[in-house]
């Protein structure tokens, strides 16, 4: 179906790709994080972008994140913004050769 849009229109195609993708990145969420974005029903819109621009700080009532994000399509639109954090503080990977220790984040919009 993507592809379809895509060749009759490329901005199209990619906006719902990226629409598609985020109920692919939603899966990878606790269960009860997705209950709790399609608590509404299954139509649940969620934009955001998977590099990690942004740091995670463990706090005493959670996470604080801070840093800058990026533009992400159909965040207009969205109903839920996911992202990634470098999670500041943790112990290094032991393996051989690890990436900075990540940290998937969801929030809804502002209203």
């Amino acid at each position: 179906m993507v592809a379809g849009l895509a060749r009759a229109d490329g901005a199209v195609g990619w906006t719902v790709g990226q629409a598609a993708l985020a109920q692919v990145v939603f899966t990878y969420l606790p269960m009860a994080t997705v209950d709790e974005i399609y608590a509404d029903g299954p139509d649940a819109v969620g934009a955001g972008a998977v590099a990690p621009k942004r740091r995670a700080q463990r706090s005493a009532d959670g996470w604080r994140i801070s840093g800058q994000g990026q533009f992400v399509t159909g965040c207009q639109h969205t109903q839920w913004f996911y992202g990634q954090c470098v999670v500041a503080g943790e112990r290094p990977c032991p393996e051989a050769y690890c990436r900075e220790r990540l940290a998937g984040f969801k929030v809804p919009p502002p209203e």
